[in-house]
């Protein structure tokens, strides 16, 4: 995947979650489809980004910041 977002389209063989919440239950249950997170810096503040952060380095998934 391209380090610039583009919009979604349905033929793209990769999709998203959005939210702490979709993103948790994504890595939790099927870790082997991400590729990375992408997270905002307006949502750092945000608990559940810390959960995200220690699964991501549990399992050796990059970290991207893009606003």
């Amino acid at each position: 995947m391209d380090s610039v977002l583009k919009r979604y389209q349905r033929d793209f063989s990769h999709s998203y979650t959005f939210g702490v919440f979709p993103t948790i239950e994504l890595m939790k249950h099927k870790p082997q489809m991400v590729e990375k997170v992408i997270l905002n810096s307006k949502g750092l503040e945000n608990a559940g980004i810390g959960k995200i952060n220690d699964l991501c380095k549990k399992m050796r998934i990059p970290i991207m910041i893009n606003d």
